[in-house]
């Protein structure tokens, strides 16, 4: 016999174990902020996937399904900038939770501010370089697309391929 109880026995001594485990994480204040930001992070990623869901048939409907193929290839690409930031937001985090924990807030108020300023200095260095290059790229190329003019996304025709 699989189940040595009935089915729903079975089920609320589950239920019961979980709210047990969870009462005794909740109890302290670190084991609250755990709770609250599963819960924020599991809401976050179903908008997510909800938004995704109603977006992308609507866009495609919208622009076409080479309208939409050069839009998902040019986020992509943005997307892909994130990870021009060369670890310093994980390495702020780190010093920001190791201030934190030692308890002192004049370093994690330091340690933000120095942080935003170099993630500000490489993304004004990233616009600057990209500026100065956009003109000496040939976009039809890169994207690899040759029938199109001009591509109108409704970003105030900034792109012009």
């Amino acid at each position: 016999m699989l189940f040595p109880m009935s089915k729903e026995c079975y089920l609320r001594n589950c239920i019961s174990k979980l709210h047990r485990l969870y009462l005794e994480i909740a109890s302290s204040k670190r084991g609250r902020g755990i709770v609250f930001t599963t819960i924020a992070n599991a809401l976050s990623r179903g908008v997510t996937v909800a938004v995704t869901l109603i977006t992308v048939p609507l866009l495609l409907n919208y622009l076409g399904k080479v309208n939409y193929g050069v839009l998902m290839s040019i986020t992509s690409m943005v997307s892909l900038l994130g990870f021009s930031d060369l670890g310093i937001g994980n390495s702020l985090m780190n010093a920001l939770a190791d201030a934190d924990g030692k308890g002192n807030q004049d370093d994690a108020g330091e340690i933000v501010s120095s942080g935003a300023a170099v993630l500000v200095l490489s993304s004004l260095t990233i616009g600057f370089v990209f500026l100065i290059l956009q003109n000496h790229i040939s976009w039809k190329q890169f994207i690899n697309i040759s029938y199109i003019e001009n591509l109108k996304l409704g970003i105030g025709d900034t792109i012009q391929i």
